[in-house]
């Protein structure tokens, strides 16, 4: 067999290895919907120069190499889709929450949480980031202390509880709480986001 012959099943094995697996589907499937969103420009359609560099020759040639290097790629895409999988199961659905309380996930940036029932207010963050690193919102469930951590995604990885001073676990997912009366009839009002 020549080299041809060889570049031919390799390259076939990388097709059915796009088709056919799932966690590489997956991955194809979310890099290529993220390309028009991630490079749209505003002006009136027209793309600028560093776009269409982008889109006509970096892009193809990135396709290009993640397509012959996705056998080599393989482990790090099947663990990484696991890991996300693992993720979305311990995370609840949100669509399904149908209450009115007030949630992190439904707030955003840094911003003043009012209670309508004791009118405390309190400064808290919810969500911001920078280059490389991020600050994440969070409420102890006992004492009802707000608690902004950096990195709070490296936190999560090890699935071990993070504690407040007084012990009390703190939270995401549970509804935003006052922290004078524990009335959960809270408005947020934000300041500026990332």
């Amino acid at each position: 067999m020549n080299t041809s012959t060889y570049l031919i099943i390799y390259l076939s094995i990388c097709a059915l290895a796009v088709i056919a697996i799932p966690a590489v589907r997956n991955q194809w499937k979310d890099f290529i919907k993220s390309i028009p969103q991630n490079y749209r420009v505003i002006e009136k359609g027209s793309y600028n120069k560093m776009i269409k560099v982008f889109l006509f020759i970096i892009f193809p040639f990135v396709m290009i190499l993640f397509f012959i290097l996705t056998p080599l790629l393989l482990p790090l895409l099947i663990k990484y889709n696991r890991h996300t999988r693992n993720i979305d199961k311990k995370t609840f659905n949100k669509e399904e929450v149908k209450d009115n309380n007030l949630y992190f996930w439904k707030t955003n940036g840094v911003g003043n949480i009012q209670c309508l029932d004791c009118n405390y207010q309190e400064k808290i963050v919810s969500f911001i980031h920078g280059f490389d690193s991020s600050s994440t919102g969070l409420q102890c469930q006992s004492c009802g202390k707000f608690h902004a951590l950096n990195d709070w995604s490296r936190c999560i990885d090890n699935n071990e509880p993070i504690y407040c001073e007084c012990g009390g676990i703190l939270e995401r997912e549970e509804p935003i709480f006052c922290s004078k009366c524990t009335s959960k009839n809270i408005k947020y009002r934000t300041h500026f986001m990332t």
